[in-house]
């Protein structure tokens, strides 16, 4: 991990700690997640730590835009398919290069398919 994306992970994570409007954030150093516009950690980029929640990715202007997922720590992303938390959903505890990779059930594959996310600290 590069030092610009340690600092930015913890940067955010310092942010939200503040901010937070969801639930209160417990700092955890070095555990986060970053999601990407484009495959292979490419485009726009937006970095959240644990313990966020996110019910509607509009307020974040990533509502069906993520391709690629990276992991800090021992974060997981936790995606819905629809706002709210509902819908189907996909657990991300590792980095992934490209979400077409991974198929729903229903129809298509998870490339831009989340609209809802909570990133949390994996048990153990």
């Amino acid at each position: 991990m590069s030092k610009h994306s340690l600092f930015f992970v913890l940067s955010a994570c310092l942010i939200l700690l503040v901010s937070s409007a969801y639930r209160p954030a417990r700092l955890l150093v070095g555990e986060g997640v970053c999601v990407y516009e484009k495959p292979m950690f490419k485009g726009r980029s937006q970095c959240w730590c644990s313990n966020t929640f996110i019910p509607d990715l509009r307020s974040d202007n990533f509502k069906d835009k993520i391709s690629s997922v990276r992991v800090f720590g021992h974060a997981e992303l936790v995606g819905y398919h629809d706002t709210m938390f509902h819908g189907e959903r996909i657990i991300i505890d590792h980095d992934v290069l490209d979400l077409t990779n991974y198929p729903l059930r229903s129809f298509g594959n998870w490339d831009h398919g989340i609209e809802s996310l909570d990133v949390q600290t994996r048990a153990g």
